[in-house]
């Protein structure tokens, strides 16, 4: 049986790999055998993934900036939630019975 795809990080490979006329690449081979085959949608990538343009944009310094505030936020709310935790457990429950005199 004939293999059925690829890895998305060959496609670099893909690109850089030039044929004997020094200007085509196996890329646009590839591109040329599915648009030949009638199978165009197949090379529509950015339908099975519409975030990914996006994303490559976006700088791996901003968000470890960004992972590094969240993660300094949510420890910040543990040490809140441990803080009225503690002060719950001193404290002695109102009840009604407690906050009313008749």
């Amino acid at each position: 049986q004939e293999a059925a795809g690829f890895k998305l990080d060959f496609l670099p490979r893909l690109a850089q790999t030039k044929g004997s006329d020094k200007k085509t690449t196996a890329l646009d081979l590839v591109v040329m055998i599915f648009n030949q085959r009638g199978h165009r949608e197949a090379l529509l990538l950015s339908n099975d993934f519409p975030d990914c343009f996006e994303a490559s944009r976006m700088q791996v310094g901003e968000l470890m900036s960004d992972v590094g505030m969240l993660s300094a936020a949510i420890r910040k709310c543990q040490k809140e939630l441990d803080h009225l935790k503690k002060e719950a457990g001193r404290k002695p429950s109102c009840t009604r019975s407690t906050i009313t005199s008749d």
